[in-house]
């Protein structure tokens, strides 16, 4: 996928729910790819942090026997066609 359309699907994400405030779409590895933030929007969390906060969810997500998500081919589910 390009980046300009996980920018476009970022943004999809952030115009569906007001109370978002931040996507970012990160590989397997958890290296961030992608990330948008609402406009007008103050980040509540640093780069470090975020980056701490992903590989947290990783982490947590491969103990939990829940690391089938990350092999999940999302873009057929989601509907999307880039």
């Amino acid at each position: 996928m390009k980046a300009e359309d996980l920018h476009s699907f970022c943004n999809r994400i952030l115009e569906s729910d007001r109370s978002i405030r931040f996507v970012g779409i990160r590989n397997k590895m958890s290296n961030q790819i992608v990330s948008s933030y609402r406009a007008g929007m103050t980040p509540l969390l640093t780069p470090e942090e975020i980056e701490m906060y992903a590989m947290q969810s990783v982490l947590r997500m491969n103990t939990r026997n829940a690391g089938w998500l990350l092999r999940v081919d999302w873009s057929n589910i989601l509907g999307l066609n880039f």
